[in-house]
């Protein structure tokens, strides 16, 4: 993906313009575990009524240590 342009136009005509050459979420920019997970649950979300947060909460909690999940069927059981 090339770099990201925004511009800009005021009320009082007056011009500004942002580039980004790596986006929020590039290997060359990458997400802390809690940028991640804030992201999980502004999606999440969407989807209240049907999961239970208690579970989504579990689930976030595995992905933080998911170099001690011994079985990853777990995980893809609290999502379900």
């Amino acid at each position: 993906i090339g770099p990201s342009i925004v511009e800009i136009t005021l009320k009082a005509g007056r011009e500004a313009a942002l580039r980004v050459d790596a986006v929020k979420g590039h290997p060359r920019n990458p997400m802390s575990f809690d940028e991640c997970a804030e992201q999980f649950w502004s999606c999440a979300s969407f989807a209240a009524r049907s999961l239970d947060r208690a579970k989504l909460e579990q689930a976030v909690e595995m992905v933080r240590d998911l170099e001690k999940v011994g079985d990853v069927s777990a995980l893809v059981a609290l999502l379900a």
